[in-house]
């Protein structure tokens, strides 16, 4: 996949790089856009919702919206600072695990969180999530790539069968409809900013 992502990035058509008109501004522009989206990493991973299955956070919404919107350079660069934050007490899940209290069972789901803001910035490298079947279908492999991993580490500890068991069957469904949301979000994003810019070019 393309990582040439100047056109398809949704923080470069909501936030043009046009108003930048020195260094200030830029460093500005980039301390923003990251403290945002450390912000709604956090806020994802702190956020639970009831589902008929189990509890299920917004952390996977989170991470494939940092990645779709921000790109892979941004969206790093994103998760860095969110790690690092976490290195310094601040709790990754409503939990209330920092990075260095993190358990045998659960260290690779946050690893998870960096692997699927990859993805899906790489998807939106492409231009997927202007469409929304290709968008759904994006961000639903993002979000697997949080459980491959999760699953991936705990099965170091729990035997592979057992990790398939308890730590992605019981997610699949959850994680569907968070793919399928976070996909309609990031569209109905892209169709906003269309209309916008058609709204602005006819009345030129």
């Amino acid at each position: 996949m393309s990582v040439n992502d100047n056109g398809t990035l949704l923080v470069n058509a909501l936030w043009t790089r046009k108003f930048e008109t020195g260094q200030f501004d830029r460093i500005l522009r980039l301390s923003t856009i990251v403290a945002v989206g450390v912000g709604i990493l956090f806020a994802g991973g702190w956020t639970v919702v009831p589902t008929p299955t189990i509890p299920t956070s917004l952390q996977a919404v989170a991470s494939v919206f940092i990645g779709g919107a921000l790109g892979w350079r941004l969206g790093s660069l994103t998760f860095i600072i969110y790690i690092s934050f976490s290195f310094l007490g601040l709790p990754l899940f409503i939990a209330e695990e920092t990075f260095l209290t993190l358990n045998k069972l659960t260290y690779g789901y946050a690893i998870g969180v960096g692997v699927t803001i990859l993805l899906s910035a790489l998807f939106a490298a492409r231009g997927w999530y202007r469409h929304l079947g290709l968008g759904i279908l994006a961000a639903n492999m993002s979000v697997l790539a949080t459980l491959l991993t999760g699953m991936f580490f705990l099965s170091f500890n729990q035997g592979i069968v057992d990790a398939f068991r308890l730590g992605f069957l019981p997610y699949i469904f959850n994680n569907v409809i968070k793919g399928i949301v976070v996909a309609i979000i990031l569209w109905g994003c892209w169709k906003c900013v269309d209309y916008l810019k058609s709204k602005k070019k006819a009345a030129e």
